[in-house]
């Protein structure tokens, strides 16, 4: 069953109990300490995650993407390749990791 569909069962009070939890739990990750992750990306989808401290490694990444893009300049737009990053709390990172 679908979390929505369990959702769409309930009745309005349980509904905004749900919220009012659903809130407290928001409260509570915006307070935690949070961790970078650098995002390589090309024009279409994430392509590399790599830890805060693994810089250089998501900038070496993107260098041979790029050289691999580079082959084929009849489409530029698979060129498009970016570094970024985002923050998430400190308890969620690890699982963005398979190590």
């Amino acid at each position: 069953m679908s979390f929505n569909n369990h959702l769409s069962k309930m009745d309005k009070d349980a509904l905004l109990h749900v919220i009012k939890d659903a809130q407290a739990l928001l409260d509570e990750k915006n307070k935690e300490a949070t961790k970078l992750i650098w995002i390589v990306s090309d024009n279409w989808c994430n392509i590399g995650w790599f830890k805060e401290h693994e810089y250089v490694k998501a900038a070496e990444f993107l260098a041979n993407e790029a050289k691999e893009a580079i082959q084929d300049t009849s489409n530029p737009i698979a060129m498009r390749l970016m570094l970024d990053y985002i923050r998430v709390p400190e308890s969620e990172y690890s699982g963005w990791f398979s190590d």
